[in-house]
């Protein structure tokens, strides 16, 4: 019977690490981890400290160049993370072992899987835990790392694809959805910081396009992120038919989860439309502009942003979600849609969109190009039933709708 000290438990976890390297964990090791949690059911920051340097000796000694105890560990370590957390141990023990870890993923038994859960317990706090503080910054000190490791891995499997690469990036990628589904407005601003740069935008997209296509819930709160509003800059800056078409993608998934506050970024949204809608010619005023290699940002928005542009291989030379993007705008918002379409210009002036005098497009241009579009869906109910004011005003239509 263990006295619960943690003389005992250090010499439990010494004798089971060097002597077996299965899971599950031993009963006898569980039952003397119990012991230790149930003579120290709370939190003292000595004992913390104490139990923080004995595990690192052990790890140091007996676990770091043995790849094979490194799942064990993991399992010890999360049965005790209780003990230890606070005062950045948690964001000590992500930067022993991140790369030993993730490094040997494919390679170990049941290192995968105890690799998640640790992750995810890191990732996915209690808010009302103790040292909510220290949880939530290493919460996101980890979730950037990870981001970052997962675009690295992308591009090595892009380069040089490999079992154990595809592999790693699929378990990571895994990860971090789980853990926006758990934690979306945390997960959607960890994303935003590799959306704005140009380098990892194309790749960002794409995780944020599948973690949508998932349907995770309270997805609304991408609205309390910086992402929305800079996913409304790129499609109204950026020139990559890639990129633009992977927002534009974004965009339609998740405009039904909010439509009861689309109604200030309506000109933006319309703007946009326009702008799908003469691709052709931005793709040529990108191939004939100088300024471009002159200066990177842009001067349609007061915040700063790094344009993305034509990427010269594997580009097409359509946006194929505009169809689809029509009938969202429609659906939603059918009698403004209209109102823009027939005079782009005077709607945007009206609203005080920025940019609305340098409109380019001539109204008969935007109407001819949208006709087709038109005739593909029914006249709305909003035209008998609202007014335009009523229209972005009216959010009880919403009620059954949203997320």
């Amino acid at each position: 019977m263990s006295s619960g000290s943690l003389k005992d438990l250090t010499k439990a976890i010494k004798t089971s690490v060097t002597t077996s390297t299965r899971l599950p964990l031993p009963d006898d090791l569980v039952r003397i981890i119990h012991a230790y949690l149930e003579k120290n059911p709370t939190h003292d920051e000595s004992d913390a400290t104490k139990i923080q340097e004995e595990l690192l000796s052990i790890y140091e000694k007996d676990i770091c160049d043995h790849p094979t105890r490194y799942a064990p560990f993991l399992s010890i370590l999360r049965r005790l993370r209780a003990s230890i957390k606070g005062g950045g141990r948690m964001l000590q023990w992500w930067d022993k072992l991140c790369i030993p870890v993730l490094s040997h993923l494919g390679e170990e038994k049941g290192l995968a899987l105890e690799a998640r859960n640790t992750l995810l317990e890191i990732l996915i706090y209690d808010e009302d835990e103790e040292h909510v503080e220290d949880a939530i910054t290493t919460s996101e000190t980890v979730a950037e790392n990870l981001i970052t490791i997962w675009l690295a891995k992308c591009n090595s499997v892009a380069t040089n694809p490999d079992e154990n690469s595809r592999f790693i990036e699929s378990q990571l990628r895994s990860i971090l959805i789980y853990f926006g589904r758990k934690r979306p407005k945390n997960f959607l601003t960890a994303i935003n910081q590799f959306f704005v740069k140009k380098d990892s935008r194309i790749l960002a997209l794409s995780l944020l396009c599948e973690f949508i296509r998932h349907q995770p819930p309270h997805l609304h709160q991408l609205l309390q992120t910086p992402l929305f509003e800079n996913l409304l800059r790129c499609l109204q800056i950026d020139t990559s038919t890639r990129v633009v078409s992977l927002a534009m993608t974004t965009l339609i998934m998740f405009l039904p989860h909010i439509p009861s506050s689309l109604s200030k970024h309506l000109p933006a949204l319309f703007n946009i439309y326009s702008r799908m809608l003469f691709w052709n010619r931005e793709r040529k005023y990108e191939d004939n502009s100088a300024s471009d290699d002159q200066d990177d940002r842009s001067t349609h928005s007061t915040s700063s942003w790094t344009k993305l542009s034509y990427l010269l291989d594997s580009e097409d030379v359509s946006v194929p979600e505009l169809l689809h993007y029509y009938t969202f705008l429609y659906g939603l918002y059918p009698m403004n849609f209209m109102s823009y379409i027939r005079k782009p210009q005077k709607f945007l002036r009206h609203q005080g969109f920025p940019g609305a005098n340098e409109f380019a497009v001539e109204p008969m241009e935007i109407r001819q190009r949208s006709e087709p579009f038109r005739q593909l869906h029914l006249l709305h109910p909003n035209f008998f039933t609202m007014t335009i004011d009523q229209e972005l005003s009216d959010t009880n239509r919403w009620m059954k709708s949203e997320a």
